[in-house]
């Protein structure tokens, strides 16, 4: 996904563990749906639904994400807490380690409605 906001674009990647095929496809359209809705009551940017895809396997490099370890960039790992929720992984191109870091700082406001705890894991230094 991508979102405009105040003159900056910035790209939202999400992946989920779901249980198969059609349970990947439902939890895409609830996730959009969700987003949608959302942006409906909020003026603060456009989100745009660039791809939504279902597959069998992550690429390496990201499944390396759902072992909740510092990697590549600073990404938010969404526990699983109830049978509604799926194992997700969110993560936030083209934004500056300040905003990363205010990224993390909203960890509590995602957590609300959530059953599963919301971490976020800071990227690895260099």
């Amino acid at each position: 996904m991508t979102l405009d906001a105040r003159g900056r674009t910035f790209e939202q990647v999400f992946f989920a563990k779901t249980v198969d095929d059609a349970d990947c496809k439902k939890y895409s359209k609830n996730v959009i749906d969700d987003l949608q809705k959302k942006q409906a009551h909020d003026s603060a940017g456009q989100w745009v639904v660039k791809l939504s895809e279902c597959k069998p396997d992550l690429a390496p490099r990201y499944a390396k994400l759902f072992d909740n370890e510092p990697t590549f960039v600073t990404y938010l790992s969404m526990a699983r807490g109830e049978r509604r929720e799926r194992e997700t992984r969110l993560l936030y191109w083209g934004v500056s380690v300040d905003e990363s870091d205010r990224v993390c700082d909203s960890v509590s406001k995602l957590q609300n409605g959530r059953k599963g705890a919301v971490t976020c894991i800071r990227a690895a230094r260099q």
